[in-house]
């Protein structure tokens, strides 16, 4: 359908979002301090603002001549859900610090502040990071393409099912599989990416609340 509604922008996104989020949690969760407090106070303000709300404001900031484009979009999902994976890796940061094994790297010194999150706290985390890849892979499609019908995502003639759904919405009477054809598309990878990552999550021994975007 589509070639999957142009992909390039669907798995960039995740991949940004939890590399950023994760990064800034980290950090956060292991210096603790003002830059923690700093971090987090930022981080849940752009929590406070609705995702779609968010994601339009960063768009239209981002200027005319972005849009159409691929990069703003993934620039503006990990925006939207980096905040989300940072508070997550903070708590698995706080956690893993604790443990006498990063007490020890600290204390040889040799290793600087990106070299202990890098070798000690990023490999212990992997698991919490892998599942919150997963969630936010099913969210970013939704995301997506949201923007795409509001006229925000990737411009004509680019195959984006959003963008499909808002061009033939006005012949959703006469022929109505112009619209359900990409909507139930966009509905069923969502469903399936979010079955994979409860199911993910289990082998992993993790649970996560799929409801909480």
């Amino acid at each position: 359908m589509a070639r999957i509604s142009r992909s390039c922008w669907r798995f960039p996104a995740p991949r940004s979002v939890t590399v950023i989020g994760a990064s800034l949690g980290l950090l956060s969760g292991y210096l603790g301090g003002w830059f923690d407090t700093v971090l987090q106070r930022f981080l849940e303000a752009l929590i406070s603002i609705p995702f779609l709300v968010l994601a339009l404001i960063a768009m239209a900031a981002a200027g005319p001549e972005a849009a159409g484009q691929s990069d703003p979009g993934v620039l503006v999902v990990a925006l939207v859900y980096a905040p989300r994976t940072a508070r997550i890796a903070r708590a698995a940061a706080i956690e893993i610090a604790t443990r006498d094994y990063v007490t020890v790297a600290r204390l040889r010194g040799r290793e600087r502040l990106v070299g202990v999150v890098r070798r000690e706290l990023l490999p212990n985390a992997t698991s919490v990071l892998l599942v919150e890849f997963a969630l936010r892979a099913g969210y970013a499609p939704v995301l997506i393409g949201s923007l795409g019908f509001l006229g925000f995502g990737m411009a004509p003639p680019t195959p984006e099912w959003g963008l499909m759904i808002s061009e033939n919405r006005a012949l959703i009477i006469s022929t109505p599989i112009t619209v359900l054809g990409p909507g139930l598309s966009l509905a069923s990878l969502g469903d399936r990416l979010n079955m994979f990552t409860e199911g993910f999550a289990r082998i992993l021994g993790r649970t996560v609340k799929l409801g909480n975007q």
